[in-house]
């Protein structure tokens, strides 16, 4: 496995500002990526790509999704298909993301280890419960959250851990963000290389022009209960998953 990945962001051909923001930080950290063409669901530019079914979220979340999440479903379900076509590893990540300097070890180290784990984060949102699973070097750490962060800002991924959120992505009845936690659901990991040097930037993410959330209007009776339900079967899947897993150390690095 080479000492890098190569670097897919998604960006919506519109926001230029923020592709100009994502090329300055990664020219000054010797980084180079390609852009991918977001599907802006604002302006309906999802083509066939969308999988998305209105009724079944309805049904079993509770709320539809709004167009701009589609878009980033769509956008991050291209970016998936592009890993599974090269046949090749990347990192992917969203335009509204600040590297740091350690970034470049983040990603020496994903480089590493995921020909073993097939996705890894390098960014979260959210402080969750977290067991270590191994030291890596430079003080690193590979965790496995027993719930997810939130935010896909930034993470590697295998063409194999690429078709596995392939195949279990056929419908679409919640939020990209929501559906990459869901590990239950399509079986990889959640695991990550802590500490993360790809931080969200509040003042960049509220100006959010792929997957801005709208206000919801308030759910009927039945539609909050059946979310209610929907998120007790997580929950219990959740912990299941959790008690089966089995943490496996990476393996050592071939002199």
């Amino acid at each position: 496995m080479s000492d890098t990945l190569p670097l897919l962001v998604i960006n919506l051909e519109r926001s230029v500002e923020r592709r100009h923001f994502m090329q300055q930080q990664l020219g000054g950290l010797g980084l180079s990526a390609q852009f991918l063409r977001a599907s802006d669901g604002l302006q309906d530019d999802l083509g066939m790509i969308s999988r998305y079914d209105p009724a079944r979220a309805l049904r079993v979340m509770g709320h539809p999704l709004n167009a701009a999440e589609i878009g980033c479903f769509a956008s991050h379900y291209r970016a998936w298909q592009h890993c599974v076509d090269t046949a090749r590893p990347l990192v992917i990540l969203e335009d509204d993301v600040r590297l740091q300097p350690g970034f470049v070890d983040s990603l020496a180290l994903a480089a590493t280890l995921i020909g073993q784990f097939p996705m890894l984060r390098l960014s979260a949102m959210f402080e969750r419960r977290a067991r270590v699973v191994a030291e890596l070097d430079r003080g690193y750490r590979l965790i496995r959250y027993f719930k997810g962060p939130y935010g896909m800002q930034a993470y590697a991924l295998s063409p194999a851990g690429a078709q596995r959120l392939l195949d279990h992505a056929s419908v679409w009845i919640k939020a990209v963000d929501a559906y990459f936690d869901s590990f239950w659901e399509h079986g990889l990991a959640c695991l990550a290389i802590a500490p993360f040097h790809a931080i969200s930037d509040p003042q960049i993410s509220m100006d959010s022009t792929i997957g801005a959330k709208l206000n919801r209007t308030p759910r009927p009776w039945h539609r909050a209960l059946r979310r209610n339900a929907t998120h007790l079967g997580c929950r219990l899947r959740r912990g299941w998953f959790n008690l089966c897993w089995t943490d496996t150390p990476p393996r050592p690095r071939d002199s």
